[in-house]
């Protein structure tokens, strides 16, 4: 079964985000915020 993060409306589900996906994005992006005070997990 795949799971959506985010849908568009009127769009295929090609388009759409998977889940997977968002949280690989979430996870690097906290990595970003983190780096200055030495927060990033390598």
């Amino acid at each position: 079964m795949r799971y959506f993060a985010h849908s568009l409306e009127g769009q295929p589900v090609e388009k759409w985000q998977s889940l997977d996906e968002h949280l690989k994005n979430v996870s690097q992006k906290a990595g970003e915020f983190a780096k200055p005070s030495g927060g990033e997990e390598k």
